[in-house]
């Protein structure tokens, strides 16, 4: 539930909500539509139907968008501090609905490219796509039908409710399909809106009418969508809620039908789905799912249960949450999914939800229910019985699903919530989740800590008192003090702590565990001491150590275990660290951009994402950029959009991550290689490697540009004739897709404009020698040639774009369209071992004559760029090689002609070896392979380095 870990400086730590989770248009979506943030600072723009921010207004005017907040009766949060101790205001974040828009809009252009435009204006917080969600029942066993199946009893709530039985002043939200709040065992539960009675008047003025009993979000037809007062179920599909509420709400002890979790709770039905959608396989969407969670909170719900929801994080749906829980304090139960897989789910996976996965009569998992380490709870969720929708009489029926278990732990929280009312919301769900019984992990021993800490217990939630310590911060530093991570680091962690219920005792320790191979921990234990209710403490006295292996692969996730003890408390939780990140960024000039290991500029994935983009004078211009090779239609090697358009080709090895390299050339160079080893079993394999460099200066007339080199070796037996190297961009200049590309043959500069009087320019011009290519694109296109990207981008069409000399000069027209262009060399003959080198400046101008001027100083720059140095200049201490098998040459000049000791410890301070050597003599090395730290000593100087033994 509680899983928050802040960026700290760019720490790229996380957990299940990725700080740059990618978006999945492969869930349920609405077509042409986009849920936005607007910036705060440009509130004064914003209208309930309307943006008139200049940059963002265009945007929208040329997709033919209608915006429309999502919540207009909302205003921005007080600006003030919220109730707590300084330790909870580290993690209380309140949300801004006020400049969420949904904006449909009319152009016929791709989803990801109007997201895209609309990012690249800079004036929002995100641009998603509206997902729909699925709710979470599944088909019951027919041979379960006749048994009972004790769950009430599985959940000690018989002997919960001897201690407490709720309280008509706590409120559950059904947010649902639709719930029949006249069935006769839900509506003497049913909580009603006395401000406003069904009179035809909006009497509350709350901007609903007559919602008396609830409210309909979807209406009655999704295609013309009509909100109303009746929040019931009519249909065979959206039957769900009903059989959700009757679980987390039905009345109990009144001598009809089923008992409802919650007891004297108050349920508030809310319908977030159409009568007549069937969509999601016989049953509806829910569509308006968020919607319908703020509406809960901003009407009295303590409680609101979500048995619906998808696959993929969004950053929409945690501004709901945070809303709720910070701005409303209540706490959301959500369902952890129904596909038996391990994988986070939304919105139980989110900050901040309490997520339920399923158990059966047996406490063993359901063999539906999905499993992660986010999940907090299990619940029994396997042929429950509750209320249904019949045809002509109110019934009851079974139902499965991790949409029945979430509903039963609500109805428990509702209960906390009466017992123990000074709670918060995360603490209703803290006390929930270490009172449940962990003993289900002896019936489940392959699914241990991802089942949550236990199944439900509500005797035990109300009599028991306990401890929550949670994670609250986290910094990552290696030996050198930076906060990227790289493989052979000794790293150092940090953390803050904070615990939201009954105080520790002197004995709470918290250690630190992994069962990722490429990680070895250290220092593993942390004793924390007391720690009152709300307060917050950290290990910095006796911080976490941890070393990586030299052989960690690139962008590896590695996943921590953080195990709490205390007298009569035992708990856990997980984080992950990135390391080898693959990307660096360019930030010393007017330019701003991101170097990739794998070939791309910008971004080191699809859209907008991990790296800068291109951005010139803080806008950004870039919708991706990459290499592509390439000898014949079948044998292209590249770094951008396949034939899909959907996904990019990764044909590149990293074989050497990207790094500052010192460089009294410029005032910054990064370098590195990789190959195309990715293909090296497909025909197209080009079998070359490739070294790159990229420089930046911070002075006029070189600070509207950078650098990048490509020197391409052929490590093939054969030679490769009509060979090309180029960058293929998709450039978003204007931002609304009004762009022109254009050819400056004299310069070698192709180049991209936004067709207004004033507009931006983008350009790439080729400073190596070799004869240009270059090919102009206008993205829509659908013929052969000139071609098109937005049907995808193949290998034919890559290898046309970059052979066919200078035939296509032009796009985009007068008028301007999103375009794209090609600007690159060839063709070359590469013998074996042969190389090649080709450069190109990016380039960002305010109008042609500043692109000329900036090329011109480009072109006279790179012709001042020497050779990069095969080893480390002479008068400097050094390793080579390193990493190394075990002989590894120690120079140092200033022990020239005399010995020096070299003492080799392993990362624990332990002491390998000490050798004396002189100037460039041979250290030899007989150990494991790892990580160690030589120490050299010549009189009073002492030089220390990492060394890594493979």
């Amino acid at each position: 539930m509680f899983r928050y870990v802040p960026l700290f400086g760019v720490l790229w730590a996380w957990l299940a909500t990725a700080a740059y989770a990618q978006t999945d248009y492969q869930q349920p979506h609405a077509p042409q539509t986009i849920v936005l943030k607007v910036r705060p600072e440009y509130r004064y723009l914003c209208r309930e139907d309307g943006i008139d921010e200049p940059a963002l207004k265009t945007v929208l005017d040329a997709l033919q968008a209608q915006p429309q907040k999502i919540f207009p009766h909302h205003s921005p949060p007080i600006a003030t501090r919220l109730q707590g101790s300084t330790a909870q205001n580290r993690y209380r974040k309140q949300a801004d609905l006020s400049l969420i828009y949904e904006i449909h809009y009319d152009a016929s252009v791709p989803l990801p490219q109007a997201i895209s435009r609309v990012l690249h204006t800079g004036r929002v917080e995100y641009a998603e796509p509206y997902f729909y969600h699925r709710t979470l029942e599944v088909p019951n066993d027919p041979l379960l039908s006749s048994q009972q199946s004790g769950y009430l009893s599985a959940v000690s709530a018989y002997d919960g409710w001897d201690v407490s039985t709720g309280d008509t002043t706590v409120t559950i939200a059904i947010v649902d399909s639709g719930t029949k709040w006249d069935h006769p065992d839900l509506i003497d539960n049913l909580q009603l809106n006395y401000d406003d009675p069904i009179n035809g008047v909006d009497d509350d003025g709350d901007g609903y009418v007559d919602n008396y009993r609830g409210w309909d979000f979807g209406g009655s037809d999704y295609n013309r969508v009509q909100a109303d007062n009746d929040p019931a179920t009519r249909t065979p599909s959206t039957n769900h809620g009903t059989h959700v509420g009757g679980i987390a709400a039905a009345r109990t002890d009144n001598g009809i039908g089923v008992a409802g979790m919650g007891y004297n709770c108050r349920f508030l039905p809310i319908k977030c789905a159409s009568d007549n959608d069937t969509r999601a396989g016989g049953s509806a969407y829910i569509q308006f799912g968020y919607q319908g969670i703020v509406y809960a909170a901003d009407h009295g719900a303590n409680i609101i249960n979500c048995s619906w929801g998808g696959q993929g994080f969004s950053s929409f749906g945690q501004d709901i949450v945070n809303y709720v829980t910070f701005g409303k304090n209540c706490l959301i139960v959500a369902a952890a999914g129904n596909d038996g897989l391990e994988q986070a789910f939304y919105p139980a996976a989110y900050d901040y939800v309490l997520s339920v996965t399923a158990t059966n009569n047996t406490d063993q998992k359901a063999s539906f229910s999905n499993y992660h380490a986010t999940v907090d709870i299990s619940a029994p969720g396997v042929s429950l019985t509750s209320t249904i929708l019949q045809s002509d009489t109110n019934g009851y029926g079974r139902s499965s699903g991790t949409s029945m278990a979430s509903p039963m732990v609500a109805g428990a929280a509702g209960i906390v919530k009466a017992a123990f009312p000074d709670y918060d919301a995360i603490q209703v769900g803290e006390q929930l989740r270490v009172t449940a019984d962990a003993g289900i992990y002896d019936l489940n021993p392959q699914y241990v800590d991802k089942m949550g800490h236990g199944r439900l217990n509500l005797y035990r939630a109300l009599t028991e008192s306990k401890p929550s310590v949670r994670q609250l911060g986290l910094r990552a530093t290696n030996e050198a003090g930076s906060e990227f991570l790289y493989s052979g680091d000794v790293v150092t962690l940090d953390l803050d702590f904070i615990n939201f219920l009954r105080a520790t005792t002197a004995a709470c320790q918290v250690t630190l565990s992994s069962a990722d191979p490429y990680v070895q921990i250290l220092s593993d234990e942390s004793t924390l001491g007391i720690i009152g209710s709300g307060e917050l403490v950290d290990n910095s006295a006796a911080p976490f150590q941890i070393a990586l292996d030299p052989t960690t692969p690139l962008e590896r996730e590695i996943q921590f275990k953080l195990t709490y003890t205390d007298q009569g408390y035992q708990d856990y939780e997980y984080f992950t660290l990135l390391v080898n990140q693959t990307w660096l960024d360019i930030a010393v000039n007017q330019v701003s951009t991101s170097i990739t290991s794998n070939g791309r500029i910008g971004y080191q994935s699809y859209g907008p994402g991990k790296g800068l983009g291109f951005q010139y004078n803080d806008t950004d211009m870039l919708y991706e950029m990459g290499l592509i090779m390439a000898n014949a239609p079948n044998r292209v090697a590249s770094a951008v959009r396949d034939s899909t358009g959907i996904e990019q080709n990764d044909d590149f090895i990293p074989r050497e991550l990207i790094s500052v390299l010192p460089s009294t050339r410029s005032d910054l160079e990064l370098g590195g290689n990789f190959d195309d080893g990715l293909i090296d079993t497909l025909p197209q394999h080009l079998n070359v490697s490739v070294g790159y460099r990229s420089f930046a200066w911070s002075e006029a007339p070189d600070d509207k540009y950078v650098i990048v080199e490509y020197t391409i070796t052929n490590d093939g037996n054969e030679a490769l004739e009509q060979f090309y190297a180029g960058l293929f961009a998709d450039w978003d200049v204007s931002s609304q897709g009004l762009d022109r590309a254009n050819w400056e043959s004299d310069l070698q500069v192709g180049y991209v404009r936004d067709v207004a009087e004033e507009g931006k320019f983008a350009a790439i011009q080729l400073l190596s020698p070799g004869e240009a290519t270059y090919y102009a694109i206008t993205n829509g296109d659908t013929g052969t040639a000139p071609l098109g990207v937005y049907d995808g981008y193949s290998e034919r069409e890559k290898y046309l774009s970059l052979s066919s000399g200078q035939t296509y000069l032009t796009a985009g027209g007068t008028a301007g369209e999103d375009v794209s262009h090609v600007v690159g060399s060839g063709p070359f003959s590469l013998a074996p071992e042969a190389s090649v080198t080709v450069a190109f400046a990016l380039i960002g101008a305010d109008n042609l004559t500043d692109l000329r001027q900036s090329a011109q100083a480009a072109r006279q720059r790179y012709t001042q760029i020497t050779p990069v140095a095969t080893t480390p200049p002479a008068d400097q201490f050094r390793l080579y090689p390193n990493p190394s098998a075990g002989t590894v040459q120690v120079y140092w000049p200033q022990a020239a002609g005399q010995t020096f000791s070299a003492q080799v410890m392993d990362i624990t301070g332990q002491e390998v070896t000490r050798q004396s050597l002189r100037n460039g003599q041979a250290l030899q090395l007989q150990v494991p392979p790892g990580v160690y730290i030589l120490r050299a000593t010549h009189g009073e100087a002492i030089e220390t380095r990492r060394l890594i033994v493979q």
